[in-house]
């Protein structure tokens, strides 16, 4: 999967193999920078934030680094402190899912449930990659996006994840390893 000049989102409950997945696009991309909320992605490029709930550090990431730098590709991690639902876009990231194909920026976000996340990038994201989303919040809203998505979702495997492209449909795949990719 090509992910040159895209938006994507990672979704999934603890445990379900996002930051897994998120290694694999990593590895397949050694230009990045991974926004490190947790500490999680040691030998990656990645920013650690001091303050990890700080929307404003992000906003400096983003301004002062991704932009200006043209970072190839850039993955935040615990998305859903930064980018909550029924809240407008920070201004940083609003000009990043506006313009960032123009820059020659790949980007993603990964955070646990949908419901949670602010649906501007949800529905211009490019992919969604979501791992077993069983809260009946997130089946609904997956249900309205594409009929039998959220149902798919609620049953999935452990590591297995739907795919939507460009919001048009959506097959499964899985499991994520390890190593995968």
């Amino acid at each position: 999967m090509d992910l040159t000049n895209k938006r994507f989102v990672i979704f999934g409950l603890q445990g379900s193999g996002k930051s897994v997945l998120a290694k694999a696009i990593l590895r397949a991309n050694p230009d990045h920078l991974v926004y490190d909320a947790m500490n999680e992605y040691k030998g990656y490029t990645r920013w650690r934030p001091e303050h990890p709930n700080s929307l404003l550090e992000l906003e400096r990431v983003i301004t002062d680094i991704v932009i200006p730098k043209r970072v190839p590709l850039f993955i935040v991690d615990e998305a859903n402190r930064y980018v909550p639902a029924r809240k407008s876009l920070p201004l940083a990231v609003s000009e990043l899912n506006d313009k960032s194909r123009h820059w020659g920026i790949s980007w993603g976000m990964i955070a646990r449930r949908i419901s949670q996340f602010n649906s501007d990038i949800t529905q211009l994201a490019h992919y969604l990659f979501i791992f077993r989303l069983p809260g009946r919040l997130d089946r609904r809203i997956l249900n309205d996006q594409i009929e039998g998505l959220g149902d798919t979702v609620a049953t999935l495997p452990p590591h297995h994840f739907a795919v939507v492209e460009n919001g048009q449909g959506y097959f499964v795949h899985g499991p994520v390893k390890e190593g995968w990719m």
